[in-house]
């Protein structure tokens, strides 16, 4: 409760306030989010120390939550103080993993009792990935013991081809990809695009008439590629140069600065999602930076997911004909907001990007196919007066927010799909939003825990949904039962069947009981949402 209620008095202040309400807004944020981190390691650990031990093993716990078993790519460390070690599962079967990278840590950062009784032999964290079936919302636990270690893995290559993409590096920094299923090429994916902002915290202001920055044949961009067992990285850095901030007769200034760019996409040998990982260093002012995915979809309508489902939005909006003649405080541009995809898509296929970062996109381009997500808005300013999109009176205060500059280091997380329509990419929201966890058990811990007396399995699915259609939204434990209450939303247009291995029948629940009066025989229509009761 402490945890909901800190996120609950950030959501009062909304996004537009002033630097000092701004700075206590994160450190809330910060707070709340590391509460969550440390309450799902402990548990992680409890589950994990709850299974049997073996004499000379460490362990090492991998959770899964989709709903389904199916291989997963787990990223994971080991820390221990062998020189080297070896997987295996419950039966005694060696698991293959890969060496992706090796550290060494001072004990103290283990446990200070170690120094402190004068043992400074150092531990080793090795940085591994293996593919792995996991069990349906379940984990797996191996064992860890002293092996001989592998070499380490990857290696430099000029090419990057997997089941699904053929990617190629450009001299400025964009990609090339080509989608082997549907055989169609996108070029110069992932430019940036910039923009002056002559607005404020509410709004984004453009100036009249100005043609973007585009990074496409500018930059000059350093193309590196490595090569792992199950994935690669591609690596892509360069300079962006734009002007360094607006003039006092709101213009363009000529004085340029450099905006140092890395952009690194992970994308894995067997799966259709490309994870984007792009770091920025903001040298610039009172400007709009913009990620640019070029899809070949020529688009009326847009497709984006919201807390409810999944909500579809023209790319022009209707009022633009006559906002002014109506006297409309402001010009209704289509910037939206979204909450963990959005896409475009035709009678054959669809694109989406995904994210666990920036949320607000336009749809752009003269036959409306790219889609434009926010990078950052740089502004110094509360709120301003005569905005070329909003004339009239400032909206908000008039007060300086240096802070809002966006000045400095930021990194987004995102993702990008190709898939043959919106329901496949409602699916693989759910594959990039559910990330495989991982916990290590070994002798050494600072924070000691009493011996579990509940004895856990060294395997453990809570439940198999066998019909993928359906997304699984949330999981969580009834509050006065032992049962656990999941909920599914359909994002397709036709009826689906909720199929749950060993289960006949459904109870349906509401928000505080069962709904007592409503039968209930697994079908779920279009765009619905119902949650369940599971017993386990």
């Amino acid at each position: 409760m402490e945890i909901a209620s800190e996120k609950s008095c950030t959501r009062l202040h909304g996004a537009c306030c002033s630097d000092k309400v701004h700075r206590e807004i994160k450190a809330r944020y910060q707070e709340a989010e590391e509460r969550c981190d440390r309450l799902i390691d402990f548990y992680k650990r409890k589950i994990v120390e709850a299974t049997p031990d073996k004499a000379g093993f460490d362990k090492l716990g991998i959770f899964n939550f989709l709903p389904y078993a199916t291989d997963r790519l787990v990223k994971t460390l080991v820390t221990t103080r062998w020189g080297g070690f070896e997987l295996i599962d419950v039966d005694g079967n060696p698991v293959s993993y890969a060496l992706r990278a090796v550290s060494e840590l001072d004990p103290g950062l283990i446990d200070r009792q170690i120094v402190h009784y004068g043992n400074y032999e150092p531990f080793f964290q090795y940085e591994i990935e293996l593919m792995r079936e996991l069990p349906a919302m379940g984990y797996e636990l191996l064992y860890v013991s002293e092996a001989t270690r592998p070499e380490l893995t990857g290696q430099p290559t000029d090419k990057l081809l997997t089941d699904y993409f053929e990617l190629i590096g450009n001299a400025d920094g964009t990609v090339n990809i080509t989608d082997r299923k549907s055989k169609r090429t996108y070029e110069n994916v992932f430019s940036l695009d910039d923009t002056a902002d002559d607005g404020d915290e509410y709004d984004f202001s453009p100036l009249a008439d100005e043609i973007p920055i585009s990074s496409i044949a500018q930059a000059q961009a350093s193309v590196k590629i490595l090569e792992y067992e199950n994935e690669f990285i591609l690596t892509s850095d360069y300079e962006f140069e734009v002007p360094s901030e607006l003039t006092e007769s709101r213009q363009r200034t000529d004085s340029i600065v450099k905006i140092p760019v890395s952009l690194k996409l992970f994308v894995e040998k067997h799966s259709p999602i490309i994870k984007v990982e792009l770091t920025i260093e903001n040298t610039a002012k009172d400007h709009r930076l913009r990620l640019l995915i070029p899809t070949g979809i020529a688009s009326s309508m847009s497709f984006a997911s919201n807390q409810f489902g999944t909500i579809r939005r023209p790319v022009v909006d209707d009022a633009l004909a006559y906002w002014e003649a109506e006297g409309w405080d402001e010009r209704p541009d289509a910037i939206y907001p979204f909450l963990g995809l959005v896409g475009l898509e035709d009678d054959q296929h669809a694109v989406a990007v995904l994210t666990n970062s920036s949320r607000e996109y336009e749809i752009v381009g003269q036959q409306f196919d790219t889609i434009a997500i926010t990078v950052l808005r740089s502004v110094g300013v509360l709120g301003k007066e005569e905005l070329h999109r909003r004339p009239g009176r400032p909206s908000g205060i008039k007060l300086p927010t240096p802070d809002s500059q966006m000045l400095g280091k930021l990194t987004l997380d995102l993702a990008l799909t190709f898939a043959n329509s919106a329901v496949e990419v409602a699916q693989a929201e759910k594959i990039y939003h559910a990330k495989v966890e991982s916990y290590n058990q070994m002798p050494f811990h600072a924070m000691k825990l009493n011996k579990s007396k509940q004895i856990t399995p060294c395997r453990y699915s809570m439940f198999s949904a066998e019909n993928h259609d359906l997304v699984l939204s949330t999981v969580k434990k009834s509050e006065n039962t032992g049962e656990i209450l999941a909920r599914f939303y359909n994002p397709s247009q036709k009826s689906v069947k909720l199929e749950l291995a060993g289960f006949d029948h459904y109870v349906l629940h509401s928000l505080k009981e069962v709904i007592r009066d409503r039968t209930f025989d697994g079908t779920v229509k279009p765009n619905q949402v119902i949650t369940v009761r599971i017993s386990v």
